[in-house]
């Protein structure tokens, strides 16, 4: 797997709970020590719907905005 800031090599690791007898997966890079999981890359993908869904908001609004003195 490669790492998505610096493109270098992302190792697995399994992260284990003592508590509540439970493990997941993980990645992090050998490089930057970016770290990725199940949580972070979900996370992302909501926020970066949301920054979607703004921005063409946004972008709506600032074309419209512009035809309203328009005589």
């Amino acid at each position: 797997m490669t790492c998505l800031r610096c493109h270098g090599l992302m190792l697995p690791s399994v992260l284990y709970s003592e508590h509540e007898c439970l493990a997941a997966m993980a990645y992090s890079c050998i490089n930057c020590g970016e770290y990725v999981d199940a949580v972070i890359l979900q996370n992302r993908f909501i926020n970066e719907a949301t920054m979607e869904g703004a921005h063409a908001h946004a972008s709506g609004q600032r074309h419209s905005h512009g035809n309203r003195g328009a005589v």
